[in-house]
């Protein structure tokens, strides 16, 4: 593997440990998650994705966990990934039809950048995505112990 691919992966392992994080921090179940070179994603049990304003923030999680690699954001939406931004505008109008989609989803998309950016949010992140990139793929409970031990050193 070559240091962009490492890289990217690296990117990857971030993106899906947010997503992770920040689901099991507002106690939404999923079945797992897997970051590996051929596939990544959270899936959520039943392959549904509950309809709410958490939801929508544990998709925004992903790309605001990215962003822990690199220095500067320079947009609310740049470089989401269109599948995270597709689930976000749909539960979004589920939730309040087209009224202030666009207003309510940079609100949700800053509260999940706010949660990112929490220490040990941020090191269960990290830690997560390290595990990720060791074993390919997280049950809930391998989630729930990496925030427990994380939580644990921060105190």
């Amino acid at each position: 593997m070559n240091k962009t691919e490492g890289a990217w992966r690296k990117h990857k392992m971030h993106h899906e440990a947010g997503h992770a994080v920040i689901a099991r921090f507002y106690q939404l179940d999923f079945e797992y998650v897997i970051a590996t070179e051929d596939e990544n994603f959270l899936q959520f049990a039943h392959g549904v994705f509950p309809i709410s304003e958490e939801s929508i923030i544990v998709a925004f999680a992903g790309f605001r966990a990215q962003h822990i690699l690199r220095k500067r954001l320079d947009h609310a939406y740049s470089s989401l990934s269109w599948g995270d931004v597709t689930k976000a505008q749909e539960i979004a109008e589920t939730l309040w039809g087209n009224d202030d989609n666009q207003k309510n989803l940079r609100r949700l998309s800053l509260e999940a950048k706010r949660l990112v950016d929490k220490p040990d949010i941020r090191a269960a992140i990290e830690a997560t995505a390290e595990a990720l990139l060791a074993r390919g793929a997280l049950v809930p409970a391998d989630v729930d112990e990496i925030i427990h031990d994380t939580r644990m050193r921060h105190q």
